[in-house]
């Protein structure tokens, strides 16, 4: 009978959506095939011991179900006030939950699954959240790879919420599940009894606090979530649990790649619009935030404008990429710029940062405090997204308006990055705007400004001559390669860029319009790295007449400004408005040089200050009609 039942209803939903107003019974190893959740309303009991695709909950009596089968994507859309309750068994969702109306009672049976193939999310819900009432299960797929990631579990409870208890199985080996943490303190038997911790040289796991970076040192004591909100960590991650053996504590030579894994805890499941509360005792801060959501999120959302969803925090959001790429095999610092809706790199799949721009689901990041005192950070479930990825790291949207990308490689892999946003109305100085950089233990690359190494920065719209700073800090000696991408910049604005290689003591003109590829190699000299590098813009502006003010002639002004030991300092000459006079005074009112120039043809001059005494210097050019142009030069 239940055969029958099943072929015409797989015949009936090949035309049309089915409303079951009859109790739905699907045994083990059959399959509802379906399109959509809409295709299959059932209104009254369900008993799931199968495979349903999709399927939707609906109508205002109570609904009750039991099963050990999967749903691909479930959708309650009930009467509001009524609840369809998961009574016995453990039914696993594969897809997405949908609370459109009324409540999901979960009871402790119902997991949300993650695998290879993908992880379950939670759509956007109610602001005020209580769609889904009781325990579930959430569950994080960690590939192979012996390497760190920030985790975190999408879960709140005063209950079993340790991280022994969730995250190493209760103690319980179970094939490729949970995860092996180790430290000084372990034992050769981690348990409920001891710290939790198998024996391991370092410590696997850590937490980080007003004091910094700290050790989990007793997994029975340390709880991923509480009664109010979940915690964020880090984890290296190497194996699933196995009892404090061996098998994947030991150097990277006995276990290069690491073993594929699954994380599973168990609480309520965090619903409504929520907020992380902190405080700083200091400006600039930081805070390891975790996802509360069974969902992806979007970074872009931590506004503080409009609707408010970020206080006292920075623009800038620090990640955590586990990819890897170059010889740095453990992951690297990613950061995001909320309003310039960017990622600090761009990957493409072959470096740091894939092609989603999400926060993930069981993902931790940092934030930074703006000033001393209180802060929030507000999820929002109309923030919620539908772009998942198991590197749980993503590259950012093309930014609107002028950027400058900088990107450092090693062969063809991304290991580092910076971006550089021009805006109308942005601060030539540091402020709110501006991320400052999270340093990697080695190969950083940022953008240098007040004293301080940035990751992105944002600056007022070239008119006339600017510069970028480009610092690389603790770097190996190797061969690197530089990659610079100016975005929205167009010939018809006059906008020039040359990248000054002070080390080397050469420039070169980039192209605005094409990625532009610089191979260079760090060595023992202290000037391979640091300030080596500068990007220096010149603008052509048009002059009506008269004694020009400094600056007011970008394409006659002299760079790089400040002077760069080594390299000749450059001026774009007007031959259609020859003969010239040029001559540079000291501050004194002495001049130290001075050129004439009589071909209508020559379209540049080259002035070396190399012998020059640092100071402050006047450049004065003078063309046929007496028209005066003044500029500035700092030699520092």
């Amino acid at each position: 009978m239940y055969m029958k039942l099943l072929i015409n209803l797989l015949f009936i939903l090949t035309v049309g959506f089915l409303p079951v107003h009859a109790q739905l019974h699907v045994a083990s190893g059959e399959t509802v095939k379906v399109t959509s959740a809409d295709e299959l309303i059932l209104f009254e009991d369900l008993s799931n011991n199968g495979t349903i695709d999709h399927l939707t909950l609906s109508g205002g009596n109570a609904q009750t179900i039991t099963g050990t089968g999967t749903i691909g994507s479930l959708v309650v859309n009930k009467t509001a006030g009524t609840t369809a309750t998961i009574t016995s068994g453990m039914l696993s969702l594969t897809g997405v939950l949908t609370p459109t109306a009324g409540t999901l009672a979960a009871g402790g049976f119902l997991t949300l699954k993650s695998t290879a193939s993908g992880t379950a999310r939670v759509e956007a819900g109610s602001a005020l959240g209580g769609y889904v009432t009781g325990n579930v299960t959430a569950e994080r797929y960690i590939p192979a790879g012996r390497k760190w990631r920030f985790l975190c579990s999408p879960l709140s409870g005063s209950s079993n919420n340790s991280v022994i208890y969730n995250w190493q199985n209760n103690d319980v080996p179970n094939g490729a599940t949970g995860v092996e943490i180790w430290g000084p303190g372990g034992h050769a038997d981690p348990s409920s009894l001891n710290t939790g911790l198998a024996l391991g040289a370092n410590a696997s796991m850590r937490s980080y606090g007003s004091s910094g970076w700290q050790n989990v040192t007793n997994t029975n004591t340390t709880n991923l979530f509480d009664g109010t909100t979940n915690n964020g960590f880090a984890l290296f991650q190497t194996g699933p649990y196995n009892n404090g053996s061996t098998t994947y504590i030991g150097s990277s030579g006995s276990l290069p790649s690491g073993v594929a894994t699954t994380l599973s805890a168990t609480g309520s499941l965090i619903t409504g619009d929520h907020i992380k509360s902190f405080t700083a005792t200091s400006a600039g801060q930081y805070f390891l935030v975790a996802n509360p959501y069974a969902s992806p999120v979007n970074p872009a959302s931590f506004t503080e404008a409009g609707t408010v969803n970020r206080t006292n925090l920075e623009n800038t959001l620090y990640m955590w990429d586990a990819k890897q790429a170059g010889s740095n095999s453990l992951g690297r610092y990613v950061s995001y710029s909320i309003s310039g809706s960017a990622y600090s790199n761009g990957g493409a799949g072959t470096g740091f940062v894939d092609n989603t721009v999400q926060i993930q689901s069981g993902q931790a990041f940092f934030v930074r405090a703006s000033a001393t005192g209180a802060a929030t950070l507000v999820f929002r479930e109309s923030n919620k997204s539908a772009t998942g990825a198991h590197t749980m790291f993503g590259s950012g949207t093309a930014a609107v308006g002028k950027t400058v990308r900088l990107f450092l490689q090693e062969d063809t892999n991304h290991i580092d990055g910076a971006v550089a946003f021009f805006r109308a109305g942005a601060s030539a100085g540091i402020d709110a705007e501006d991320g400052v950089k999270l340093m990697n233990s080695s190969d950083n690359l940022g953008l240098r400004r007040e004293g301080r190494t940035l990751v992105f920065e944002f600056r007022p719209e070239v008119k006339s001559t600017d510069t970028l700073y480009v610092q690389l800090s603790q770097m190996q000696q190797k061969a690197f390669r530089l990659r610079v991408a100016l975005e929205g910049f167009t010939g018809a604005e006059g906008v020039k860029a040359e990248l000054v290689d002070r080390h080397l003591k050469q420039r070169r003109e980039l192209s605005i319009k094409d990625t532009n590829n610089i191979d260079f190699t760090v060595t023992a000299d202290s000037t391979s790295s640091g300030e080596r590098f500068q990007i220096v813009f010149a603008k052509a502006v048009s002059n009506g007449g008269g004694t020009a003010e400094p600056g007011e002639v970008a394409r006659m002004n002299p760079y790089p400004n400040p002077v760069v030991s080594g390299v000749p300092v450059r001026v774009d000459i007007d031959g259609t408005k020859a003969p010239w006079s040029l001559r540079l005074m000291d501050a004194a009112g002495r001049t130290v040089w001075q050129q004439s120039i009589k071909d209508t043809n020559q379209r540049r001059v080259d002035i070396d200050m190399s012998r020059m005494a640092t100071g402050v210097y006047q450049l004065l050019m003078t063309d046929a009609k007496g028209v005066q142009i003044v500029s500035r030069l700092l030699k520092q």
